[in-house]
């Protein structure tokens, strides 16, 4: 495929939901499930309740993308109709496709997640008062990265697109749309510094584009988005719990 016309072949926007797809939703909706019984005994705590309000947020936009996806006409789930909204046989060159982008995706998606955790006060502070709880935050992380995906990638995009008729207009349009919204949000989450904010910027743009050069593929956003956030936080954790290790295995010597 020629990806530098990619603008100009698209005349419909639907997202495409695959095995890899449905296993994240699913996943993150038992996700949810799992954050229930773990933060909400603790929500007297500050740092938990921060991370339970982000938690529904993010139940809000899985929630929301899925409804957006449907009521829009972006995704129908009945693979007999108009063809090619659910793929339940992936091809040997659709894996192909899929692993190159998942590939590139990842590697700009571990950009920003250091950045973003670099900068984030959420986390930092939440791992000094918590540096045995990393496996709380990974849970967390692991489902708002792919309930980003459905809301910004697989509703939003499509969903803006549809409103232009020329086909590069509307998606480029979509393309820088959905970004600004998924960089406002990661702002008003994280509180980035400026260096953060324009990995952000990449960060989305490159997805957003996988998204579309896929032809609509949800899952090559949404699986490495969900694995690099899990990496990134279990190694901010396991960076902080060996910070406050040191000075005390320095005083017990």
């Amino acid at each position: 495929m020629a990806y530098w016309t990619i603008f100009k072949q698209r005349s419909e926007y639907r997202t495409i939901l695959d095995p890899i797809s449905y296993i994240c939703i699913l996943g993150a909706l038992f996700l949810f499930a799992v954050q229930a019984f773990v933060f909400l005994p603790n929500v007297d705590d500050p740092e938990i309740l921060a991370l339970v309000l982000r938690s529904v947020v993010s139940f809000v936009f899985l929630l929301g993308g899925l409804v957006g996806m449907l009521f829009f006409g972006v995704h129908v789930p009945v693979p007999q109709v108009r063809g090619g909204d659910v793929d339940l046989d992936i091809s040997a060159s659709e894996w192909t496709e899929i692993i190159l982008w998942m590939g590139v995706d990842l590697f700009m998606i571990v950009l920003i997640n250091y950045m973003t955790l670099q900068s984030s006060s959420l986390f930092a502070q939440s791992f000094v008062n918590y540096p045995d709880s990393m496996l709380n935050f990974a849970i967390f992380s692991l489902a708002i990265g792919w309930t980003e995906e459905v809301f910004f990638r697989g509703f939003a995009l499509p969903a803006i697109a549809k409103l232009y008729g020329d086909p590069m207009l509307s998606l480029f349009t979509a393309l820088v749309t959905t970004t600004f919204g998924w960089w406002v949000f990661h702002g008003g989450v994280y509180g980035l510094d400026p260096q953060s904010m324009v990995v952000i910027l990449m960060a989305g743009l490159v997805l957003g584009f996988s998204f579309i050069a896929t032809n609509y593929r949800l899952s090559v956003t949404m699986a490495p988005h969900g694995i690099n956030n899990v990496l990134s936080v279990l190694t901010r954790g396991a960076t902080v719990k060996a910070n406050l290790a040191l000075p005390l295995y320095v005083r017990m010597r």
